[in-house]
């Protein structure tokens, strides 16, 4: 299952956030042109919370489920880092 594919998870951003992201945050190209969405952005700093799950082996099994646990924080607006 495509984790970027779950539609229902879309984080609703004001105007004026969207423009932070786009400026400070969305991965960009090498000529400045963004290349990943608000979601994706999400996604990729969950996945990157979750890997600290890597560290403790009785863990390692809930690294997907824990990212998923904070994309739906991150896109609630629930919790920021």
């Amino acid at each position: 299952m495509n984790l970027f594919s779950q539609k229902k998870m879309v984080p609703q951003l004001s105007p004026s956030a969207l423009v932070v992201l786009k400026k400070r945050y969305l991965k960009k190209n090498s000529q400045g042109k963004v290349i990943e969405t608000p979601p994706q952005l999400f996604w990729r700093v969950a996945k990157n919370i979750a890997q600290a799950d890597l560290n403790y082996p009785q863990q390692k099994k809930q690294v997907k489920k824990t990212q998923k646990q904070f994309y739906q924080l991150l896109s609630s607006l629930d919790f920021l880092p």
